[in-house]
């Protein structure tokens, strides 16, 4: 058993797998370290005696690429890839712009440069999670024995135990909604604007015939404060292959209000937090449709 307290630093999955086993619960994954550290200023998690940094793990680190066949293609993203290397990221841009404007809104510069595209995923609560989900992320882990891939949807329903190494972020670039108009948004509300949990983030995906005024390939999730996001399936089945109106506006509203179950803290209701995913939602719907085809 391995007692001295250690920043250890494998080369290779392997070893951090190993040395993980080893060290049990005596030890905790590090790549930038800012949510963990802030944990541990706040108080709410103790430090573990030894950290496995994950800096020198070349596969978790690997650079932002295009990756697949024509068609088939997918963006990859190590999990050690800063935010702020997210931003500036040219493929990201053109890719998935919903997934940079998330990683623009998250806390400030100086976080943005050392916090990674990990360790925000891993909080189960980061403000870049949205924007993942609508955009059909799948996880890619080391088990020990083998990489596994996990939709980011699914791993959230089961994340109280986590012990395989997150090595990357999977995007697929989705080339099947023709040439019909595509939008993507991505709001967060907070009591200010930078270095504050959000009250409410809600991000979108989709297409929009402008011709015919009908929405298509819809996705959505809400998230914000201290709750999971989730994906809003039944406010997608609203918009669905239905013509933007005043009657669809409404609709979705209320389906939101429904589907999302955020909680009472400090900072806001829940009943609060409801009405502001609503009208947050409905609000990027009628910028889509309103200029394009008239309430009745």
């Amino acid at each position: 058993m391995i007692t001295n307290e250690k920043v250890w630093r494998p080369d290779n999955l392997h070893d951090a797998w190993i040395l993980s086993s080893k060290l049990s619960d005596q030890c905790c994954f590090v790549s930038g370290g800012t949510w963990l550290r802030t944990q541990w200023e706040a108080g709410t998690k103790e430090m573990a005696p030894h950290l496995i940094s994950l800096d020198k793990v070349p596969e978790v680190k690997e650079d932002i690429s295009l990756k697949g066949q024509l068609g088939q293609e997918e963006v990859v993203i190590g999990a050690s890839t800063t935010l702020a290397e997210m931003i500036t990221n040219p493929t990201l841009n053109e890719k998935a712009p919903v997934l940079v404007k998330a990683c623009k809104n998250i806390a400030g510069p100086s976080i943005r440069n050392q916090g990674t595209i990990g360790g925000n995923i891993l909080s189960c609560v980061g403000d870049a999670i949205p924007a993942l989900i609508v955009l059909n992320a799948k996880l890619m882990w080391f088990n020990g024995d083998e990489l596994v891939y996990q939709s980011i949807e699914e791993w959230l329903l089961n994340q109280d135990e986590v012990r395989d190494i997150l090595v990357s972020i999977h995007i697929p670039t989705d080339k099947s909604k023709g040439e019909h108009y595509e939008f993507a948004f991505y709001t967060k509300v907070g009591r200010r604007e930078s270095f504050i949990p959000s009250l409410v983030t809600v991000a979108g995906t989709g297409c929009y015939r402008k011709g015919e005024g009908i929405f298509s390939h819809v996705s959505l999730s809400v998230g914000g404060g201290n709750v999971v996001p989730i994906r809003l399936p039944n406010t997608e089945v609203k918009i669905i292959n239905n013509e933007y109106s005043s009657e669809l506006l409404y609709n979705v509203l209320r389906q939101v209000q429904q589907d999302y179950k955020p909680i009472d803290d400090a900072f806001g209701s829940a009943a609060y937090k409801r009405k502001v995913a609503g009208n947050l939602i409905v609000s990027e719907l009628y910028r889509i449709g309103g200029s394009n085809h008239a309430l009745e």
